[in-house]
């Protein structure tokens, strides 16, 4: 949806600039509106910019002026922008009360000013081939094309251009580039936050800018004399090698220097010959193509990031689509799908089951943090089934396990259906979605320990009195390695607790154990901590995990062996009180409960102020059960229990885009009805 804006943002100040020339506000309250309804986060930089576009347009403005010219686009300005935002109240709302939920919510203004880099760095990020900022640092990718170089000075130079919008837009850019470079307008920029990754995100703003301005650089070229043309020349060929002098070795290479001022010529050979009298315009605007998608071809051979094949990405589509359609064939309740290899946190989506990993900018912080407490791979936006343990798929209702390739079965899960290399596993004890609790429960059960091995036996001591859940296995540490000494066949599981500067371990067993296990290990991507699951043990043998990152010199690491006899116990005590699901969509839920005790109705749903619950079609007051997931207040015996969903916020959301579109249709009727621009 993000491209969506970009591609938006033309029209947008198209829309802005008929506002204030006509008083015309149709075009930009539609597209600023759609803009809104595509993404809120990119919006909020577009509408920084049309603030500062706006007050550009009304000084620049040729038309005769006095208080009522000023009063009147100004008016015209906060009405329709304010009808444009409230075309899209339906999805803001829902999402302001998301993010106030979300890790995002939080903020810290910076405390002092900071550049992040020299002028010199922050333009030479407008040559070709220079590596995109992507996944660190705080460089903007401002590149469109070497020839901005010298059609953006051609522009200041156009005669014919407006002074006062020369003047304006030069500001603009000015601001843009203060934007990039200085924290606390970084910060401003990105709505009152620092990006995780992807840096200056406003830039697109930046590249149309300049791409616009050079255009009427263009226009105006024969109206510039040689010896101006030449010297802009002279000048950006001297800044290019000021560029090498005082950049280029330590982000990237001499010749990219080289390069740019090679196709600089290319694009002053085609001005000189554009500005002859015998020039032919179709041969010009071919050659002016030609140097154009070249410099493109060359600039993205050497920086795109390459994406998967279709052809790769889809092949295991058909396979997992008929294994999930069998099973529901067969098993009507509710349940939950994870996939043992995911391509994204997404995937449930791509292949329509009901998951439990998750990506998203709104993700509930205390879910987030709930998660990371029980061991799974989580972050500000983001967690993951990477991390479970039979404990934790169970109470989460992850009745279904996907696999592309095929693992020994146990007393634990067994294989269901499988085609194409896609298998099936079933989690033998698994759950329902909601079951009780005492109410002491919650309080019994310590969750602050950053050992997720001591947070899984607390849940076990506090429900049936035994702690023994994992056990500790002995471990001997040298250095960048970590010996496990196996005493028993139970399986083994792993934490480590090094610093995000941890990406890859391997693991190593012992020659006692079968080389058809798999006995070489690896686990990558460790920036996020998580529980490793390492295996079946093998009595009386070793483990060696190791580091394999640079960075690292000692591996800290806590290694415990899993007791399914006390895991059955917990899901036996557990599944006495089920609540039976009858009936479910995404916003609706039936079912029923016979509960034995007085106590509270602990949901795997995770909490949201969206949801509503009734008992015996009374409404009660749902518990956010560790901050983190749905519970409900039940008595002793038998309940009919509905809970509805309905996004805080959806409703006054609603009310007030449909007002909007009211008003605004309501507008444009006196306007016709008039003849004349109303307000």
């Amino acid at each position: 949806m993000w491209l969506d804006c970009l591609l938006l943002l033309p029209l947008i100040l198209l829309g802005l600039e008929r506002l204030v020339e006509k008083g015309d506000y149709k075009l930009y309250t539609i597209t600023l509106g759609l803009s809104i309804l595509s993404n809120y986060y990119i919006s909020i930089m577009i509408c920084f910019f049309c603030i500062f576009y706006f007050l550009m347009l009304i000084v620049a403005d040729k038309q005769e002026k006095n208080h009522k010219y000023y009063i009147d686009r100004i008016k015209r300005f906060a009405i329709f922008s304010l009808l444009a935002g409230g075309f899209a109240a339906i999805l803001l709302f829902p999402e302001y009360y998301a993010i106030q939920a979300s890790a995002s919510s939080s903020f810290t203004f910076p405390k002092s000013f900071t550049s992040y880099f020299s002028i010199f760095d922050m333009l030479s990020r407008g040559l070709m081939i220079v590596e995109p900022a992507v996944l660190s640092g705080r460089y903007p990718n401002i590149y469109s094309s070497v020839a901005v170089f010298l059609f953006l000075p051609f522009y200041w130079m156009n005669p014919a251009a407006d002074f006062k919008e020369k003047t304006g837009k030069t500001i603009l850019l000015l601001l843009l580039l203060v934007g990039f470079n200085m924290n606390v307008f970084n910060f401003i920029w990105h709505g009152l936050h620092f990006p995780n990754s992807l840096p200056a995100r406003q830039s697109f703003i930046f590249i149309f800018m300049v791409l616009t301005m050079s255009y009427e650089g263009f226009l105006g070229l024969k109206q510039l004399s040689k010896g101006q043309i030449f010297s802009v020349f002279s000048g950006v060929i001297i800044f290019f090698l000021m560029i090498e002098h005082f950049i280029a070795g330590d982000n990237y290479h001499f010749g990219i220097v080289y390069l740019n001022m090679t196709y600089l010529t290319f694009y002053l050979l085609l001005i000189v010959y554009y500005r002859k009298e015998a020039c032919k315009p179709k041969l010009m605007i071919f050659l002016f193509l030609l140097v154009i998608i070249s410099e493109s071809a060359i600039n993205t051979a050497a920086t795109g990031i390459g994406v998967a094949s279709r052809t790769v990405y889809v092949s295991d589509n058909q396979a997992i689509s008929d294994v999930l359609d069998s099973i529901s064939e067969k098993d009507s309740d509710f349940f939950r799908v994870e996939k043992e290899v995911r391509r994204t946190n997404n995937d449930s989506a791509w292949h329509h089951y009901k998951g439990f990993s998750t990506f998203s900018s709104t993700a509930f912080a205390g879910l987030n943090n709930h998660l990371n407490s029980l061991g799974f791979r989580s972050s500000m936006n983001s967690y993951s089934f990477d991390g479970y343990t039979p404990l934790t798929a169970s109470l989460f209702t992850v009745k279904y396990m996907l696999n592309n390739q095929m693992i020994d079965t146990n007393n634990l899960y067994r294989l269901v259906e499988s085609k194409d290399g896609i298998y099936l596993y079933e989690n033998i004890y698994t759950l329902p979605l909601g079951f009780m609790l005492e109410y002491e429960f919650e309080q019994k059960w310590r969750t602050d320990s950053s050992n997720p091995f001591r947070v899984q036996n607390s849940f076990s001591e506090a429900l049936i009195g035994n702690s023994n859940l994992f056990e500790s296995v002995e471990t001997k540490n040298a250095g960048k390695s970590v010996t496990l000494k196996v005493k028993d066949s139970r399986n083994i599981y792993a934490y480590i607790s090094n610093s995000a500067t941890l990406k890859n371990v391997s693991v190593n067993k012992s020659p006692t154990y079968d080389m058809d296990d798999n006995p070489l290990m690896t686990f990558s991507n460790l920036r996020h901590k998580h529980i490793l699951n390492i295996g079946k043990g093998v009595p009386d043998s070793e483990i060696t995990i190791s580091a394999e990152s640079e960075d690292i010199t000692s591996l800290f690491l806590t290694a415990y062996s899993f007791n399914e006899n006390v895991f059955i116990d917990i899901y036996n005590h557990l599944s006495k009180n089920p609540f039976v699901v009858e009936v479910y969509s995404d916003t609706y839920i039936r079912g029923t409960i016979n509960s034995d005790i007085n106590g509270i109705m602990f949901t795997s749903i995770p909490f949201d102020n969206g949801w509503k619950a009734y008992v015996n079609g009374e409404k009660v007051t749902l518990r956010a059960f560790k901050n983190a997931f749905v519970a409900i207040p039940i008595p002793e015996g038998q309940h009919d229990i509905e809970l509805y969903y309905t996004p805080e916020g959806f409703l006054s959301g609603l009310i007030i885009t449909l007002a909007s579109l009211v008003i605004f249709i309501a507008i444009i009727m006196l306007d016709r009805k008039k003849g004349s621009l109303y307000l």
